[in-house]
């Protein structure tokens, strides 16, 4: 997993009125596929997202917790996650997911 600035990564949210938001969930899901072998290919990733407005969102934030377990991270809660990417819209579940990565990128 690559390790990223949780700094930078607010930046560069605000910054791209939300845009960067979605460049790294479709980064973070080939990086997570790669070291797990599991969920969707980057191609239907993006379909998924773009075409269930949101929906599929919300079932990635949980899956890829789970996911980040089986990578090896301690500090993630799926369940934390899906609740927080429905209260929070998702960007508060995504600085958790890259925090954990990071840990595990040590």
């Amino acid at each position: 997993m690559k390790r990223r600035s949780i700094a930078l990564m607010v930046i560069f949210t605000f910054i791209t009125f939300g845009i960067y938001a979605f460049v790294w969930t479709v980064m973070f899901q080939a990086e997570l596929k790669r070291t797990t072998g599991d969920g969707a290919g980057v191609g239907l990733h993006i379909l998924l997202m773009l075409f269930t407005f949101g929906i599929y969102a919300l079932y990635w934030h949980y899956a890829a917790s789970v996911r980040l377990i089986k990578a090896g991270a301690r500090d993630v809660s799926p369940l934390a996650n899906l609740l927080l990417a429905i209260f929070t819209f998702t960007f508060i579940p995504m600085l958790l997911k890259q925090m954990s990565a990071n840990h595990i990128a040590n």
